[in-house]
């Protein structure tokens, strides 16, 4: 079995060691040897073969439209969403064991976290699959990475693999092999014995306001309407009604009050694979109905000021804030203040460029808005979608984005 067959964690005065392959085939005194059943003896033989020794390999791009053509994978997929939705850590366990059981020793495969690649070997080859859906990114570095882990022996292999675990995306730019580690090390030295501190990467306002406005309309252009099509397909029908202006079914009978205790108290995704590291993540949507039910409970209090039903003479968003913050059992008002805004910023692009940017979450969350724009920036970026230079830009967005157009029943 190579490397890619484990996903080794690192506990506290735990051995790097892996265990040796194989059941031990010594018994004690007097102890009769058990029949292992063939199919789950180990294949020592094929587990010893050499790893393929080419660099080549095969980028397969899979979408939402494989998953929904295909009978097979679509009940697959149905079925691991299923399991997912149960919460049980056993059921879990018991899916990935199954899965890999399926598999056996001809497909082995490697999926590092915070990173959208897979790399799987089956009948000798290697394949790179992008996780994402999109097939935008270059893969290159990564491929070549977990090519080289595969040639390494166990031991070796997994050592890295240990410290590929701690690493981010942005961190993983070249192939890691044990002999660079002591030159890094040395190499980030200086003459005095300090070390030098490693450079903090540049953040997305880094970039000149123009290249960021532009990289934002790259990303939302780059997704086609095929793909948005296939997209709304698969998503909850709760995001579905929303995108279409309709009250989902299990909020009917919810007053703005219990609407925002809904939204503000909801866990963040912390599975999500393209989630921030260490930290959760909330879609579209979920940013857009918690300011919705703001926005509602807002005019509520509004109305009773201005009909005198109240003699509260504080402003309306202090107001707002007391009776809120009540509510709030999970987090703080710090932190929803945060997701407002992100939640106000996706409103407005919403109404820009079509509800369907709700679906979106992956290509352009909400955190990405409030990361790449400053406020100032953020009311320039709205203003200059109407300018001409946009215009197609926007009107195709907006033809793409639509309910109508999502939504529109199949001839």
């Amino acid at each position: 079995m190579y490397a890619c067959d484990y996903f080794v964690s690192r506990r506290k005065g735990q051995s790097d060691r892996c265990p040796p392959i194989g059941p031990s085939t010594a018994t004690r005194p007097g102890e009769q040897k058990l029949d292992v059943p063939k199919e789950l003896k180990l294949d020592t033989q094929s587990q010893m073969t050499p790893p393929p020794t080419s660099t080549d390999y095969s980028l397969l791009s899979p979408n939402l439209s494989d998953i929904l053509n295909d009978d097979q994978v679509l009940k697959f997929y149905q079925s691991v969403k299923d399991i997912k939705a149960q919460q049980s850590p056993t059921k879990t366990a018991a899916m990935f064991f199954a899965f890999c059981h399926a598999l056996n020793q001809q497909t082995t495969f490697l999926k590092v976290p915070n990173l959208n690649r897979l790399l799987f070997r089956q009948d000798e080859k290697c394949y790179s699959v992008d996780v994402t859906g999109t097939g935008q990114d270059n893969v290159d570095a990564l491929s070549d990475f977990c090519l080289d882990i595969l040639r390494l022996d166990r031991s070796t292999a997994n050592t890295i693999l240990q410290d590929v675990m701690s690493l981010r995306p942005s961190e993983m730019t070249s192939k890691r092999h044990p002999s660079d580690k002591n030159a890094k090390r040395e190499g980030s030295q200086f003459a005095n014995g300090t070390v030098a501190k490693k450079p903090r990467k540049a953040g997305l306002q880094a970039k000149e306001y123009d290249e960021r406005k532009l990289g934002m309309l790259n990303d939302l252009l780059r997704i086609s309407d095929h793909d948005l099509k296939q997209l709304a397909k698969v998503v909850e029908d709760t995001v579905g009604k929303i995108i279409k202006g309709e009250v989902p079914d299990d909020e009917k009978d919810m007053d703005a009050l219990a609407m925002f205790s809904k939204y503000a108290n909801a866990a963040a995704h912390m599975e999500t694979d393209f989630a921030p590291r260490n930290a959760g993540f909330y879609y579209n949507h979920e940013y857009f109905q918690l300011y919705q039910a703001y926005r509602k409970y807002e005019k509520e209090r509004e109305q009773l000021n201005h009909a005198g039903a109240s003699v509260d003479t504080r402003s309306i968003s202090v107001q707002c804030r007391s009776e809120l913050e009540k509510k709030l059992q999970t987090t703080n008002w710090e932190a929803i203040r945060r997701r407002l805004t992100i939640g106000e910023r996706i409103t407005a692009l919403a109404q820009a460029i079509g509800p369907g940017y709700l679906l979106l979450s992956r290509q352009v969350s909400g955190r990405k808005l409030l990361h790449t724009f400053s406020t100032v920036e953020w009311v320039k970026f709205m203003n200059e979608l109407s300018q001409p230079e946009h215009i197609e830009a926007v009107s195709t967005l907006k033809y793409r984005l639509a309910a109508e157009n999502l939504y529109a029943p199949t001839m």
